[in-house]
Formats: C-alpha cells, structure tokens, sequence
C-alpha cells in the first residue's frame, strides 16, 4: 500500500520541481517560480544576517570604545600624578630658593659684622 500511495504522490512532485507550484493541473501560463536568491526568505535571511553582523561591529566599536575610555582614563591618572609631581618639585625649589635668599642675607650681615670689626680693629691699631 505504501508503494501505490508513493507511486501517485509521484507526478505531482515532478510537477511541483517543473512549475514551483504544488497544482498538479498548473495552467501553463502561472507565474514562473521565485528563484531561490529573489525570494522573500532569501531576503529576509539576507537582512537578518546584516543585522547579525552589524550588531557584531556595534559590539566590537563599543569594546573599542570602552578600551579607548579606559587608556584616556589611565592616561588623565598618570598626567595627573605627573602633575602632583611638578607641584611638588616646584615646592621644593622655591623652599630651597628662600632658604639660600636667607642664608645669602645671613652671610651679608656676617660680612658686614666682620668688616665692621676689622675698621673698628684696623682703626684703633
């Protein structure tokens, strides 16, 4: 039974791949079948797939973007730092600065304190 059933289901498929329809009486003048590329769920899969892959670059950009936030992060910690350190550096040099201006000025009026002894000295010889 199975093969009788199978042997009239026969003409039918050689008429669906001839016509693309599954009327097995077809007119001859039906529409010629979609191709494969042309058809809507070609199409669709097409689209789908582009999507697909454009949600990939959005993904990748945004990793991109992420690891860009992070090197500029990094970066604005070390300028910072860099910058904490000129401070510093500045500190210490004006420091030093005043320190020397005063021990130049101490210097001074020792000079003058011993000048002032050696006339005083040089005058009662």
């Amino acid at each position: 039974m199975a093969i009788t059933a199978t042997a009239s289901i026969t003409p039918q498929l050689s008429t669906l791949n001839r016509n693309g329809t599954g009327q097995a009486n077809a007119p001859a003048e039906s529409p010629a079948p979609v191709a494969a590329e042309n058809s809507s769920a070609v199409a669709a899969s097409a689209v789908l797939g582009s999507s697909s892959q454009q949600s990939a670059a959005v993904s990748q950009a945004q990793s991109a973007l992420r690891s860009a936030e992070d090197v500029v992060t990094r970066r604005e910690a070390e300028l910072s730092d860099a910058q904490s350190a000129v401070s510093a550096a500045s500190d210490r040099a004006d420091q030093r600065r005043r320190t020397l201006s005063e021990a130049e000025g101490a210097e001074r009026v020792a000079l003058a304190e011993d000048l002032q002894r050696g006339s005083l000295v040089n005058i009662s010889v």
